[in-house]
């Protein structure tokens, strides 16, 4: 199963899969997992010559991530039974496409509620050796050093906000970059792309009905733009 994190960083060769737990220890020191407060982030994703503006919202049971240069947004939502469900953003489109919890299991794409979160999976994340700190934005975080599926990685972590500063993969010459450039209690104004104002002019499309649609145009392309293996999760 291809992860969240796939949406986020440009160069599918080099990310993490929620898949490949690794089999090595957790370190508890590192774990450190406390309370996800609310936040907003700014991220820039970097990846070869091409780059990207990336926005974190995490509410309690919300998370809405959307990237300004490809102009699609996704939103994961958590009910009180713990059932998540999923709807991508299509602005350029005034598209939204609704995933349910028993849909996503049926794809092979339910992911962790803390590695959506996060944007990491925690095994992933304490099979890392901390090698030292660093002051990022003010705040503390630890440098994490150590190899996920083949690439040299590195992870700036947070802990006071549970969300990485920087997270970098390396194979070879290939390398991407995740790097946090700024963070807000609130969201700003202009983060608005979810707003029930806009996405109410917005066609629905429920996943499960993707296979009577397949002369729609939006559909053949979005499909297109997955392939098999659905790799934008």
């Amino acid at each position: 199963m291809n992860t969240f994190l796939n949406t986020l960083l440009l160069s599918a060769a080099l990310l993490f899969s929620a898949s490949q737990v690794s089999a090595e220890p957790a370190m508890p020191n590192q774990s450190a997992k406390g309370a996800m407060p609310a936040v907003a982030a700014h991220y820039l994703l970097k990846s070869g010559e091409q780059q990207a503006n990336w926005y974190l919202i995490r509410e309690t049971d919300q998370v809405k991530t959307y990237n300004q240069t490809r102009q699609q947004g996704e939103l994961w939502r958590r009910d009180a039974q713990g059932r998540i469900e999923h709807q991508r953003l299509f602005p350029a489109d005034k598209k939204v496409v609704e995933y349910t919890q028993g849909q996503l299991i049926t794809m092979k794409r339910l992911p962790e509620w803390e590695h959506v979160a996060t944007l990491i999976d925690h095994h992933e994340r304490d099979s890392l050796k901390k090698t030292g700190e660093r002051q990022v934005l003010g705040q503390t975080a630890w440098v994490l050093e150590g190899k996920l599926h083949g690439a040299d990685t590195i992870i700036w972590w947070l802990p006071a906000l549970q969300l990485p500063a920087r997270m970098e993969t390396r194979v070879g010459a290939l390398s991407s970059v995740m790097e946090l450039q700024s963070t807000y209690v609130q969201a700003p104004a202009a983060w608005n792309w979810f707003d029930s104002t806009i996405t109410d002019q917005y066609d629905r499309i429920d996943a499960s009905d993707f296979g009577d649609m397949e002369s729609d145009p939006f559909v053949q392309r979005l499909l297109a733009q997955e392939g098999h293996g659905h790799h934008h999760h």
